[in-house]
């Protein structure tokens, strides 16, 4: 009889999950060489650390942030433009062209119950990459789950060289929690009602309320350097659920409950051609943040948690519509950290949830993994099966196969390669103006396989 296991859902629109038969366990004599090429073995492209050529004005069309395009008719870029915007144009208003995207989503998740929401992208596209962007994400369920945010992001103020990115949200609902570390066991039958030993179906979660803001100044220096600094705020209320819950019997965290602060720096190294759908080039950031106890304590030396972030993210084609993606990241952090950022990875750029879910560990369920320390990396092939336009709107569909792998640690010292958890599986992607994407995947693991949809790119 194959496996079952509860289905859940905790990514602003995630996915509808479909239990397949038990896997066997992988092999475990490869994950090592995947590791170790995510961890920075020496490029194959133009573009990395140790070669940066000057950039091609077609393959860096974000590099011009905020610069009015000159397309006046007869002007040697005027064709090159008009190819380029015509792929990411929904409609023109008053002269300007705008992009609009957007889908409804709809679906069950045995954490959160029926969900329904939607996503929509607005885009001013009269500068190149763009003028500003504005995303809106909402989902509820029929659990009391509510999840919102709006991200703005403006490559260039006024005409200078900073760029802002502005991130309001607000979650409430439940969340993940299945221990501390790298082993934590994960027996299904606890929340599952036919079973002689449940004790409640949302024994591994917890009841959150958190509403943030996180807000990035981004200047470029010299190509391809660009160096950031950014703050947030945010106020955050823990609850155990209905029932008991394994993480107020473990006692493991300070509930990190009330309002909180942080200040972080990056620097980044972007050599990419595109920042949605990238063919070539590499995406390198070493960021730090810290955070305190409360809103006074950004003014005080009392520091609550330490962040440091490094993520190596390149692509390589191999075809002309056969890429190889890989994304790395390794994380410490230090301090005492409450449970709803021991759930959080990234630097200053992006947060996500992990290890495990949409956009770490497929496979295995939203924060299945949690320590100080934590590593994982992503490898995917891409090909380009069909580009067209349908209804006056630019789609592109790419085949996706993936490798997955990811660990975590209690500190440096017990950095180890033993115990690397792998996942792995396959699927389309829709890429829609080169700005929505929308995906279909199987994901496969040793605890579950599961049918996913997703939006959002990955990386």
């Amino acid at each position: 009889m194959p496996r079952k296991f509860p289905l859940t859902g905790t990514d602003p629109i995630t996915r509808t999950q479909l239990d397949m038969p038990g896997l066997v366990p992988p092999p475990t004599s490869w994950p090592l060489l995947l590791l170790l090429w995510g961890l920075g073995l020496p490029s194959l492209a133009a573009g990395t650390p140790a070669r940066a050529e000057a950039p091609h004005a077609a393959d860096l069309a974000w590099w011009q942030a905020g610069q009015p395009e000159h397309s006046s008719p007869g002007s040697r870029n005027t064709a090159d433009w008009l190819r380029w915007l015509a792929k990411r144009r929904s409609f023109t208003w008053r002269g300007v062209p705008y992009g609009l995207t957007g889908l409804p989503v709809g679906y069950y998740s045995g954490l959160s119950g029926w969900n329904y929401g939607g996503r929509v992208k607005l885009t001013d596209y009269s500068r190149r990459p763009f003028r500003y962007k504005l995303t809106f994400n909402w989902v509820q369920s029929t659990r009391d789950r509510l999840d919102l945010f709006m991200r703005l992001r403006i490559p260039s103020l006024a005409g200078t060289q900073w760029g802002l990115n502005l991130q309001l949200d607000y979650y409430q609902g439940l969340r993940p929690y299945y221990g501390l570390g790298n082993n934590t066991l994960y027996d299904p039958r606890l929340t599952d009602p036919g079973s002689s030993l449940f004790v409640n179906r949302d024994y591994y979660s917890y009841r959150i309320h958190k509403p943030r803001m996180l807000f990035t100044l981004m200047r470029p220096i010299r190509y391809p350097f660009f160096i950031a600094a950014g703050f947030g705020l945010k106020h955050v209320d823990i609850r155990p659920p209905a029932q008991s819950s394994r993480l107020f019997e473990e006692q493991l965290f300070s509930p990190g409950e009330g309002s909180s602060g942080l200040v972080g720096v990056m620097v980044r190294w972007d050599t990419r051609d595109d920042e949605t759908l990238p063919r070539r080039g590499a995406l390198h950031e070493w960021s730090y943040e810290s955070a305190h106890n409360s809103l006074l304590g950004l003014l005080l030396p009392q520091i609550g948690f330490s962040r440091y972030t490094f993520s190596d993210i390149r692509f390589f084609p191999l075809t002309s519509r056969l890429n190889l993606a890989n994304r790395a990241v390794f994380e410490i952090m230090q301090g005492t950290v409450p449970v709803d950022v021991m759930g959080d990875l990234g630097g200053l750029r992006r947060k996500i949830k992990g290890l495990g879910g949409d956009e770490t560990l497929r496979g295995y369920d939203t924060n299945r993994f949690i320590d100080r320390v934590r590593y994982f990396s992503n490898t995917e092939l891409r090909y380009t099966l069909r580009r067209q336009t349908l209804l006056r709107q630019y789609l592109e569909w790419t085949g996706v196969a993936f490798v997955d792998l990811g660990r975590v640690w209690p500190d440096l010292k017990s950095l180890t390669l033993a115990g690397i958890h792998l996942t792995g599986g396959g699927g389309v992607r829709a890429y829609w103006n080169e700005d929505f994407v929308a995906s279909l995947e199987g994901r496969f693991s040793t605890e579950r396989r599961l049918l996913a949809f997703s939006l959002g790119n990955i990386f």
